[in-house]
């Protein structure tokens, strides 16, 4: 059975899971590697479209009668004494907020846009919000009619900028997916019973396979259906369950 009639069978069947104890180690890493990748691919979508679309939002808003503004020193200057907010674009908002002013709920009603806020920019859509250091694409210092001129240099930039923060996201998952395999499998040692036989190795193995099937779920019910509470603790949950329903089979009783 190669690696990729492994991964989809690890998907479902409980008795590949159990035997994947007897997989090498190297081929277990690669496992993990590959189902982080695939759950982080709506993540690295949400995030490009995200980026995108707010540039867009950018460009046209500058090009409308907005309240005079700057950077300096990486900190917002506007002329108003509260949330600016522009939504007469073809698509999406712009909004100055220098004091921090519009919550979560705020960005949620508003749907999707960029707000400039005191020391970062927030680029949101329909639930996703990354937030962007103004020193991070160079605007430390600049007016809204530099701004306009500036933003030839940010496209060309943002590949690179997507390629580095998907980079980084995706090392990010990766270590807390093997920071979660790695107390998963301490956890089921706790379990093994007079099992003896069963090394902590034989678990961390089994961990990584069974946590297939909730890690890629979970990752894309949390783009597409939104936030889910308590998403590290029901996510573990469901691999402990998925690690339970492919046990280890006991060993035969030898016969006398």
């Amino acid at each position: 059975m190669n690696a990729f009639q492994f991964f989809y069978k690890s998907l479902f069947d409980k008795k590949v899971i159990a035997y994947s104890r007897f997989q090498p180690i190297t081929k277990a890493l690669l496992h993990v590697l590959m189902v982080v990748f695939i759950a982080c691919i709506p993540f690295i979508v949400s995030l490009i479209m995200t980026y995108v679309s707010s540039i867009n939002q950018l460009e046209e808003s500058l090009e409308n009668d907005i309240p005079a503004f700057s950077l300096r020193d990486g900190e917002l200057q506007a002329e108003v004494d509260e949330p600016y907010v522009n939504e007469s674009l073809s698509e999406g908002v712009f909004a100055l907020d220098p004091n921090n002013e519009l919550t979560t709920q705020d960005l949620e009603q508003l749907g999707e846009g960029i707000i400039f806020q005191q020391n970062e920019a927030l680029l949101f859509r329909y639930g996703s919000t990354h937030s962007v250091n103004y020193s991070l694409v160079g605007l430390q210092e600049v007016s809204d009619t530099e701004l306009n001129e500036r933003l030839t240099d940010i496209k060309g930039f943002l590949p690179f900028l997507l390629a580095i923060i998907s980079l980084l996201m995706y090392s990010g998952v990766l270590w807390l997916a093997f920071l979660g395999i790695t107390i998963l499998a301490f956890v089921a040692l706790l379990f093994r019973g007079t099992r003896k036989n069963i090394q902590y190795r034989h678990m961390w193995l089994i961990t990584a396979y069974a946590m297939t099937l909730p890690v890629i779920l979970f990752a894309w019910a949390d783009v597409f259906i939104g936030g889910i509470p308590g998403y590290f603790l029901v996510l573990a949950v469901l691999c402990m369950i998925v690690y339970a329903l492919s046990a280890i089979p006991k060993p035969k009783q030898k016969t006398k």
